[in-house]
C-alpha cells in the first residue's frame, strides 16, 4: 500500500510539474506574440504617419506651383492686353 501511494504521489508530483513547464512555455509563447504585434502596431502607425505627412509636403508644393503658375499667367495676360 505504502509503495502504491508512493508510485501516485511521484506520477502526480511529475504531472503537475509537466503542466508548470506547459503553462510557462504557453505564456511565453503568448508575451513574444504580443511583443511582435505592438511592434506590427508601431510600424503601421509609422508607416501611416509618413505618408500623412508626405501627402501635406505634396499638397503644399501644389499648392505653390499652382501660385506660381496663376502669378505667370496673371501677368502674361496683363503684359498682352497692354
Amino acid at each position: 500500500m505504502h509503495i502504491t501511494s508512493l508510485i501516485i504521489m511521484v506520477v502526480f508530483s511529475f504531472s503537475l510539474d509537466q503542466k508548470k513547464l506547459d503553462d510557462a512555455q504557453k505564456a511565453k509563447e503568448i508575451r513574444q506574440l504580443q511583443k511582435e504585434s505592438r511592434k506590427r502596431d508601431n510600424k503601421i502607425k509609422t508607416l501611416e504617419s509618413d505618408a500623412r505627412r508626405r501627402e501635406l509636403v505634396l499638397k503644399r508644393r501644389q499648392e505653390e506651383v499652382r501660385c506660381v503658375f496663376w502669378k505667370l499667367f496673371c501677368a502674361f495676360t496683363s503684359v498682352v492686353h497692354v
